[in-house]
């Protein structure tokens, strides 16, 4: 069996490199295994508005798709 998929976490970014890229197959996976009864095999406009929902509570600033691949960031961050 493998290992569950996890959102990244906001917490391990600094203010030189805010974000992180979150690859289709990733995403795909977030989304299958949080909706075992509707799994999906694209990304799609659906799949988008969950995941773009779900970086929001877990923390992330904002979440940006290009193509099928999701950019998280924070904007909260200092440079010290």
């Amino acid at each position: 069996m493998s290992r569950p998929y996890e959102m990244p976490d906001p917490n391990d970014v600094t203010p030189n490199n805010p974000g992180k890229i979150i690859a289709q197959e990733h995403v795909l996976g977030l989304y299958n295994q949080s909706h075992p009864e509707d799994k999906m095999q694209k990304v799609t406009d659906k799949v988008k508005e969950w995941m773009q929902s779900e970086a929001i509570s877990t923390g992330w600033d904002e979440a940006i798709f290009v193509e099928s691949q999701c950019f998280v960031s924070r904007t909260d961050l200092q440079i010290k």
